[in-house]
């Protein structure tokens, strides 16, 4: 985000790479997954996400965001959220780290900074930005959408799932 920094790359844990300020929605609490509910980025032994599948409506469905980070530790390599860059993936390395390429649906959007991990310099694992009152999210459909900071945790999980039979109206983010 370029109200954030601009492009850099920065030492990380496999070397040099390239800072990611931007995140996939992807379904992480675990009793959406029992109850089926799907996020549009999933991991290589689930089903692929196909335009049929977001039964919710692509225009109610977000794809990706701006994430939160920490930003005593913006382009550091310290802060988990945004120490490995754009290629770190869902299942990189079989061990489930997540932390640059998507984020929780089931943290409260914040401003950056605003509900970092107490003590720790990292992110929330959460979705937000540098930008007052709101972030910016690509539904997916293409288009970009502002999303309040105040919007509920439960609002913004069924924005984040794509076919849990919740679609939520514009004016409710």
């Amino acid at each position: 985000c370029p109200l954030r920094r601009g492009p850099i790359a920065f030492n990380g844990p496999g070397g040099f790479v390239g800072a990611m300020d931007y995140a996939g929605s992807c379904e992480n609490n675990p009793q959406a997954h029992w109850q089926g509910f799907r996020g549009i980025i999933q991991p290589k032994n689930q089903a692929p996400v196909t335009l049929m599948s977001i039964t919710d409506g692509t225009s109610n469905c977000i794809a990706v965001s701006e994430k939160e980070l920490s930003i005593r530790n913006l382009s550091t390599g310290n802060d988990q959220c945004d120490n490995a860059g754009f290629t770190w993936g869902y299942d990189f390395g079989s061990s489930g780290n997540w932390d640059n390429t998507l984020e929780r649906a089931d943290v409260q959007v914040a401003m950056d900074g605003a509900n970092g991990l107490a003590g720790t310099g990292n992110g929330t694992h959460g979705f937000g930005s540098r930008h007052i009152g709101k972030m910016n999210a690509c539904m997916c459909d293409g288009s970009v959408q502002g999303i309040s900071y105040s919007v509920t945790k439960t609002v913004f999980e069924r924005l984040c799932y794509i076919n849990d039979g919740n679609v939520i109206p514009s004016n409710s983010f």
